[in-house]
Formats: C-alpha cells, sequence, structure tokens
C-alpha cells in the first residue's frame, strides 16, 4: 500500500495553511511547469557525464523519494484547497491527469520542490551560458508552480526544498584524482 493510500485510511488527516496563503491565486497555466518536472525526473539521467554523476544522482534521488515517503506515512498532510474548474480544454484535461497520478495527500515535503533542486545542481554542472539560465527558469516555474495550481501549501514547499538542499549536502560531489 502507498502512502497516499495509507493516508486515506486514516480518520482525519492534518493540513498546515498560514492565513496569508488564502491570498494565493490559482493559476491554471502554471499546470504547465508542474507536469514538466515529469520530463526532468527522467532526462536528467541522460545529462550525467560519468559513472561517479550518475551514483550520486541515484544517491540523491533515493534519499529524497525514501525519507518523502517515510515522513508521508508518519506525518501525512492533506491539501486543502478546492481546486476551481479551468475553462480551457487542455488544461482541464491536465488537471484531470494530475488528479490521476498525484494525489491531495503526500504534501510535505513537496517532491517537486526536492527534484527541482536536485535538478537544480545537474543543471549548472552541465550546461552553460543561455540553455543553463532557461532550464534554471524552468524548474524555478516547477517549483513556484506547486501552490499556484493548488496541489502544495507553503509548508510542502518549504520542507522539499529543505530535503532537496539536504540531499546535496549529505551526497557529495567527490573531486576526482588527477594522476
Amino acid at each position: 500500500m502507498g502512502s497516499a493510500e495509507f493516508a486515506k485510511t486514516l480518520p482525519t488527516v492534518p493540513t498546515i495553511v498560514l492565513p496569508i496563503e488564502k491570498n494565493i491565486p490559482f493559476i491554471p497555466l502554471m499546470i504547465l511547469p508542474y507536469m514538466a518536472s515529469s520530463y526532468f525526473f527522467w532526462i536528467v539521467f541522460f545529462w550525467v557525464k560519468n559513472r561517479q554523476q550518475l551514483t550520486l544522482l541515484r544517491d540523491r534521488m533515493l534519499f529524497i523519494v525514501t525519507i518523502a515517503g517515510l515522513v508521508f506515512i508518519v506525518f501525512p498532510l492533506k491539501q486543502s484547497f478546492y481546486r476551481p474548474e479551468s475553462e480551457n480544454i487542455i488544461f482541464k484535461l491536465l488537471f484531470r491527469l494530475l488528479s490521476l497520478a498525484d494525489s491531495p495527500f503526500n504534501q510535505a515535503p513537496s517532491l517537486h520542490v526536492a527534484l527541482c533542486i536536485l535538478h537544480g545542481r545537474l543543471v549548472l554542472w552541465r550546461f552553460i551560458g543561455i540553455v543553463r539560465y532557461l532550464l534554471l527558469a524552468l524548474l524555478a516555474l516547477i517549483a513556484i508552480s506547486t501552490p499556484l495550481v493548488y496541489q502544495h501549501h507553503s509548508i510542502d514547499v518549504v520542507t522539499g526544498a529543505a530535503l532537496g538542499f539536504l540531499s546535496l549536502l549529505i551526497f557529495r560531489e567527490k573531486k576526482m584524482k588527477v594522476s
């Protein structure tokens, strides 16, 4: 049983919402960067340059997913905002796909945000110039989109960022020995 399925069986699942979050607008267009995170999850494996970087990426991703999964089970949280129906047929379809793949549980830490931190580090490794800045901007949009599509609350974004940075601190890059 997954953590979301487990949370569904609980009599109550809390939510943590800051009063200021009531002012966060729902922006249907932000479903595009939110869904783009799926592509990053797979494509980053093709951006590594060698076995050492692949191992580092694997370790960091496993750490993030494992810690988040444990937190989802031990301290489940629920998204509490009602998501309005979008008028745009494409956005409506994308939100339906989202509801099939992503539950209102599994909130903190946000995996989208944690993986954006990790992928951002990889973008800094791999790319230069305008491509680097465009990819970093897309990753920032993915992280920002999480509350704007009413999929995550502020606590989820903050804890997701903390988990992403923690993975970078725990699993450090090893210097290559020069002979």
